[in-house]
């Protein structure tokens, strides 16, 4: 299965801190989220939003960065296993839990840009 594997290649980058690699497995596995609705126009406009994904990879990295320096609870404990959300929602994909991968989908994008958002609102301070 293409997410498996772009699941696996996503964990070896990451601890390898290959970023250009991690982007590279993040995509294919949320493509596949995508292509999976089978919806030309869905698919089009992933594809069309998807050179941002590198972008916010950086945005990640720094803000995991940042919060690990100060010790920030929630980047401690969420912040940096990013294969543990995706993998969560691969076991629900397969599950064909269609509530529980909106949910973890969801809560994958909420909790990072909130928390992005947090610790750049905390790194601008004097």
């Amino acid at each position: 299965m293409i997410m498996e594997a772009s699941l696996e290649e996503f964990q070896i980058a990451y601890e390898a801190k290959n970023l250009i690699q991690s982007v590279h497995a993040d995509e294919k596995f949320h493509q596949q989220i995508v292509r999976s609705a089978q919806i030309n126009r869905l698919t089009k406009m992933w594809e069309l939003l998807s050179p941002l994904n590198g972008a916010m990879f950086l945005s990640v990295d720094n803000a995991n960065r940042f919060g690990q320096a100060i010790s920030d609870t929630e980047t401690l404990t969420r912040g940096g296993k990013p294969a543990g959300t995706h993998r969560q929602l691969l076991d629900a994909i397969k599950k064909n839990d269609l509530k529980g991968t909106c949910d973890l989908l969801d809560f994958h994008y909420e909790k990072t840009g909130e928390r992005i958002y947090r610790l750049s609102l905390l790194q601008e301070k004097p």
